[in-house]
């Protein structure tokens, strides 16, 4: 069995949304004839991760938590995560080695491993780095900060054998910016694991339930939810709705303002704003509620839309022209997708999924489940691996 060495800084995590990709790639790369070592940070409390369970081909290299002001814990970990590599790459017969950003600073280990060890590197962009879409909405500081990236970017690239992101916008982006990527770029999506929805054993929320999940961002005015609460009291307001048939849930980082917003509109009855919590908690969420809400104005695909599209429901979609609307309009013959900021047109949408959830029939598309499970998505990459190691 060929092998892979992966190194994941949020791969031991529970909550990162960062760490489920490599968690799953690490979990079916075996049914696909790759063997996986992960390098990741110590585990939480001690234990080990559900997906990270193959005893002695996940090694923790440690790291000193220095995130006030500056995230710096990735820096303080590379140095431990490298002399962890070159031990393990040592001692196992290893093909490639796959790094996992953001964090991003820790993928120039891989172009020392590369040249020290003769193996091919391979860097998986979950987000862009140097092209980050909310740039225009960064401070000063981190501006400074993002042109030094840039260079260092650039020489990660120029070292990288295939460069994997998750989105054909990225990857089109990225091929603007660098021409020399053109045989060496390939999209692998998201995905979604299918044993997290539509457990049977989930039942909906009595109420009629609105689900976000995930940040919004709100301070960069990039997913900001103003314009959704704003058509949500009107709704309300209009139809006399009570809150004991009606809740809103926001699952994620929690925000002043938009919680500020609540009280102004009168809405803090209606909408609860939650801690960030585990994955497979949020996906009891997912499961039993009856609209799931997405708000996007960059062009950047989350893992959330493959994970609401999986469960068949109807998403409100608020985002711009391109790629995920593409992908709801292909995927989804329930969802109401608006691309304006027409307040009456989001009032319209919420009033007709409130008067009709309980006769929906929720059906999720078939050719979508097939092709966007994270099984697929691995194979997809196994398939990348296979061809890098021929050339």
């Amino acid at each position: 069995m060929k092998s892979v060495l992966i190194i994941s800084f949020f791969h031991s995590s529970m909550k990162q949304v960062g760490a489920i990709r490599t968690q799953r790639f690490s979990r079916f790369l075996p049914q696909f004839g790759w063997g996986p070592y992960v390098i990741t940070k110590p585990f939480l409390n001690g234990k080990r991760v559900r997906e990270v369970s193959i005893r002695d081909t996940t090694f923790c290299a440690p790291s000193i938590p220095l995130n006030k002001p500056f995230r710096l814990e990735v820096f303080t970990w590379m140095p431990f995560m490298l002399m962890k590599a070159v031990s393990v790459l040592q001692k196992k017969s290893t093909d490639v080695v796959l790094i996992s950003c953001p964090p991003f600073h820790q993928a120039l280990v891989g172009i020392l491993l590369k040249r020290w060890f003769n193996i091919k590197l391979v860097v998986d962009y979950r987000d862009a780095w140097g092209l980050n879409p909310y740039y225009e909405r960064l401070d000063w500081f981190h501006k400074l900060i993002l042109r030094g990236d840039k260079i260092m970017e650039k020489l990660l690239l120029r070292a990288t054998d295939l460069l994997i992101v998750t989105h054909q916008m990225m990857k089109e982006n990225y091929l603007r910016q660098f021409s020399f990527l053109k045989d060496k770029i390939k999209v692998i999506y998201n995905g979604f694991d299918p044993e997290d929805i539509g457990g049977k054993e989930e039942t909906l929320f009595p109420k009629f339930t609105i689900l976000h999940l995930g940040n919004f961002y709100a301070r960069q005015k990039t997913r900001d939810p103003i314009l959704f609460l704003s058509s949500l009291q009107q709704f309300i307001c209009q139809e006399k709705i009570s809150p004991e048939t009606l809740e809103v849930l926001f699952i994620g980082e929690r925000y002043e303002e938009v919680e500020n917003t609540l009280r102004t509109l009168r809405l803090s009855s209606y909408v609860s704003c939650l801690e960030r919590v585990p994955h497979d908690m949020a996906m009891k969420y997912l499961n039993r509620s009856h609209l799931l809400l997405l708000i996007e104005t960059r062009d950047v695909m989350t893992t959330k839309v493959f994970e609401y599209l999986a469960t068949g429901k109807p998403i409100l979609a608020l985002i711009k022209e391109g790629e995920i609307k593409d992908l709801i309009e292909k995927y989804s013959n329930n969802s109401y997708i608006l691309t304006d900021p027409d307040i009456n047109q989001i009032i319209k949408a919420i009033r007709d999924s409130y008067q009709n959830y309980g006769s929906h029939h929720v059906e999720p598309n078939e050719s979508f489940l097939s092709n966007f499970n994270r099984q697929n998505q691995t194979k997809q990459l196994a398939l990348c691996l296979n061809k890098l190691i021929e050339k």
